[in-house]
Order: structure tokens, then C-alpha cells, then sequence
């Protein structure tokens, strides 16, 4: 009897252990807004027929909480860059890039520019694509040259590609440039395609947290209900006995 109330204190401890190192790291974590971009093409030059589509993601302080933002203070290129927590983009011609192949503010070779230094979008307008379709939104502004490299199928030689687009003005009535974003692949790869559109703000959320579960915490939490498994079945073989 001894052992059994023995085990259940045990296991009861270790439980707690495990909800306290969970509401501990839920606790440390900070919120941050998640403000999502799709492109909305225009026009393209080249290619091989297909679409463009892409994604941009950026992190952004929890004080913006509205569509039409500007963020405070004076970021570096580098803080500029590390705002963009996600990034997919199909150009023309069927090839895609990602976060992974930009290449950084500081690369010695075609880096990263950024004619802003803060993030920020429009106020409502309407832009009127190349066939003469309208598209009302909020959409990005802040300048800056993406640039990057990848390999693809076809050539061991990395391609170059960049995402472009120029400062506007916020407005109202907001003044908003039209991007270009081109690659230029090897021959074997594909061909090469220049993309004309504009990112616009597909969703804004707000607290979101943003400092991931440590690493170590599964560990624990699996080492814990191991040992309480090791404590049920002690206790099932004295029972038996």
C-alpha cells in the first residue's frame, strides 16, 4: 500500500514538473504580427506561359495591428531582410525560388538592397493591371531588391533571379509602383522571364507568438512519461506478486 501511494506522488510530481516547464515556456513568449503578401501579376515578358504566383511573409513588432502600417524607427538593410520569415515565388517560366536562395545584405556579390528603411503599405486604392483589370487592396511599398542564386535541373551553374519593387506613397490616395521581378536561367534550365505585379495583403495577424518551445522541453516531457510508465508497471508486478 506504502509503494502504491509511493508511485502516485511520484507520478504525480513529475506531472507537475511537466506542466510547469509547459506554462513556463508558453509564458516567455512574446507576440508578434504576421502580415502575409500575395503577388497579384500584371504582366510578363518571356516565360513559358505560366502564371506568376508567390508569397511573402514578414514578422513584423506587435504594435501593428492595422492593414495600412509603417513600422517605427530606423531599420537596417539587415533588419529588413530578417523581417521576411517567409518567401515563395513561380516565376513565368516555371521555375521557383524561395527564402533560402536570397542572398544577404552583405554578400560580397549581388546582395540584397533596400532603398527603405521601414516597412509599410497603402492606404486602400485600386491598381489596374495590364489588360485592364482593376484589383482594390492594400498593397507593400517599401523598396528593395531581392536577389539570390539557384541551381536548377539542367546546368550545375547557379541562376540569378531578383524581386523588385519600387518606394511608393502611402497616401491616401496612395501611390503604388508596379514591381518586376526577373530571372535568368542557363541554357537546360528554362527561359528567361521578366514579371511585372504588385504584392498585395492577403492577411494581417496579430499576436502571434514567437519564441518557439526549447528544445529540450519534448525531451523532458518524454523522459518523464517514460519514467511514469516505469512506475506502472512496477507497480502492476507487485500487485501481482
Amino acid at each position: 500500500m506504502i509503494a502504491k501511494i509511493g508511485s502516485r506522488a511520484v507520478c504525480k510530481s513529475a506531472a507537475s514538473v511537466a506542466l510547469l516547464a509547459v506554462c513556463l515556456a508558453t509564458g516567455a513568449a512574446n507576440a508578434t504580427t504576421v502580415a502575409t503578401f500575395n503577388w497579384v501579376s500584371s504582366s510578363v515578358t518571356g516565360g513559358s506561359g505560366v502564371t506568376p504566383t508567390g508569397t511573402l511573409q514578414l514578422s513584423l513588432p506587435d504594435s501593428i495591428t492595422t492593414q495600412t502600417f509603417t513600422t517605427s524607427g530606423s531599420l537596417t538593410p539587415a533588419q529588413m531582410l530578417g523581417s521576411i520569415s517567409s518567401l515563395s515565388y513561380t516565376y513565368s517560366d516555371g521555375l521557383s525560388v524561395g527564402l533560402a536562395n536570397l542572398s544577404s545584405t552583405t554578400a560580397p556579390t549581388s546582395p540584397s538592397l533596400f532603398s527603405s528603411t521601414a516597412w509599410y503599405t497603402s492606404a486602400p486604392t485600386t491598381v489596374t493591371l495590364f489588360n485592364g483589370t482593376t484589383v482594390n487592396g492594400v498593397f507593400l511599398l517599401a523598396g528593395f531588391t531581392l536577389k539570390g542564386s539557384k541551381v536548377f535541373p539542367g546546368d550545375t551553374r547557379a541562376a540569378t533571379f531578383q524581386l523588385a519593387e519600387p518606394a511608393g506613397t502611402q497616401g491616401p490616395p496612395a501611390a503604388v509602383g508596379l514591381d518586376g521581378n526577373g530571372i535568368t536561367p542557363f541554357a537546360g534550365q528554362g527561359v528567361a522571364s521578366n514579371d511585372a505585379g504588385y504584392w498585395k495583403l492577403a492577411t494581417l495577424e496579430t499576436g502571434v507568438p514567437t519564441v518557439p518551445v526549447p528544445a529540450a522541453l519534448p525531451l523532458l516531457i518524454s523522459g518523464l512519461a517514460g519514467f511514469g510508465g516505469l512506475l506502472a508497471r512496477r507497480r502492476r508486478a507487485s500487485t501481482a506478486v
